[in-house]
């Protein structure tokens, strides 16, 4: 789990920076936009949910990493093609930080889903998402779960 956290904060850290470009603003306060995150969150939960590659396909960007609980990790290229089985979901709280053309998200949400042959069923888990508006659209660039052990 300390690696996962470790792994995931190194993919925020990275992707922020990279967002911000030369523009950086250390003074700057990012603004909370919960609509704003709650759409792209729902937006990739049901494209999930649905199988539509065709979206995510656009949505997810091209360097987008996603982090499991267990350490194992996906790219878009990997991603896309072996999606989870999510046959349910509830997203909770959702804490969107906006600053410039990115958004990371905290987020809670009780899932059922099955994954790699093991199926997760159960109550709230916390998530964190970035996102980063590239020619007027919303792309994620990365997700990480943590999700409790399958039951």
């Amino acid at each position: 789990m300390k690696k996962s956290l470790v792994a995931i904060a190194v993919v925020l850290i990275t992707a922020s920076l990279s967002a911000c470009g030369d523009s950086w603003d250390s003074g700057a306060t990012p603004t909370q936009n919960n609509s704003l995150a709650r759409t792209q969150v729902e937006r990739f939960l049901k494209d999930v949910q649905t199988k539509n590659t065709a979206d995510l396909g656009g949505f997810l960007a091209p360097n987008f990493q996603n982090l499991r609980t267990d350490g194992t990790k996906a790219n878009k290229q990997t991603y896309i093609p072996n999606l989870p089985t999510l046959r349910t979901y509830k997203i909770g709280t959702v804490n969107g930080l906006e600053y410039s053309d990115t958004v990371t998200v905290t987020w809670m949400a009780a899932l059922d889903f099955t994954v790699d042959g093991k199926r997760y069923v159960g109550t709230a888990n916390p998530f964190v998402s970035v996102f980063i508006k590239r020619d007027g659209e919303w792309r994620m660039l990365a997700n990480g779960n943590f999700t409790h052990p399958p039951k």
